[in-house]
């Protein structure tokens, strides 16, 4: 009798437990800064001249693109 008992409260338990905030990733990177990239296969380096697989090449294109608007940033930041 006592098991019957335990289950709707564990039931009740979950239901409330499942319907709390939750935060996906995405928006925890938001709100910490923090750039996510599923790059789907760990890269053999970051070298240019070494790197031959696409998963790298997406890496290294990422990387570049986010090197260039810092700079572009930091370049509009002087002239004002």
């Amino acid at each position: 009798m006592k098991k019957l008992v335990n289950i709707p409260i564990l039931a009740g338990l979950l239901f409330i437990y499942s319907c709390s905030d939750t935060i996906s990733p995405v928006d925890s990177g938001l709100e910490n800064k923090i750039f996510h990239f599923g790059n789907g296969a760990e890269p053999q380096g970051l070298d240019p001249h070494i790197v031959t697989g696409v998963p790298e090449h997406h890496l290294l294109i990422g990387l570049c693109e986010l090197i260039y608007m810092h700079f572009k940033l930091f370049l509009i930041e002087l002239r004002l």
